[in-house]
């Protein structure tokens, strides 16, 4: 089953029986079990792998075109991430595919918790600093 099979499933679930939580969670065992059941297994987060895409662009000047100078692509596995770094990535990527946040809004959310989380460290760092003077 596609990830958009269940994305409508759980939509259509959610306009009919919103205020019936007893049946939205028997339809969602239902589901489940009708996927174990035809699949032979259930999907397991952990071993989806994705790809990363990197492409560099070039103009020989402003007026000119971009152009594509390189283009590399590994896959999620062989990127040798820290546990972190993997779990942003597959977080990101699991929550693009199965709720409607576009894959950008996603990144830059994400960018901006990094971001936050560097200018908190360079604050204490610097108040550290500060204070031995």
């Amino acid at each position: 089953m596609a990830a958009n099979s269940f994305r409508d499933f759980t939509e259509k679930l959610q306009e009919t029986h919103r205020h019936e939580p007893e049946i939205m969670q028997q339809q969602m065992e239902r589901y489940r079990s009708d996927f174990l059941r035809t699949q032979g297994h259930l999907p397991n987060p952990k071993l989806i792998d994705y790809f990363v895409f990197n492409v560099e662009f070039y103009r020989k000047d402003a007026s000119s075109p971009w152009l594509v100078s390189a283009v590399s692509t590994k896959k999620g596995f062989n990127l040798n991430l820290d546990k972190f770094s993997a779990f942003k990535w597959r977080s990101r990527m699991a929550m693009a595919v199965t709720r409607k946040h576009p894959f950008v809004q996603l990144l830059r959310w994400d960018y901006s918790s990094d971001a936050m989380i560097v200018f908190g460290i360079a604050a204490v760092l610097t108040n550290k600093i500060i204070s031995l003077f």
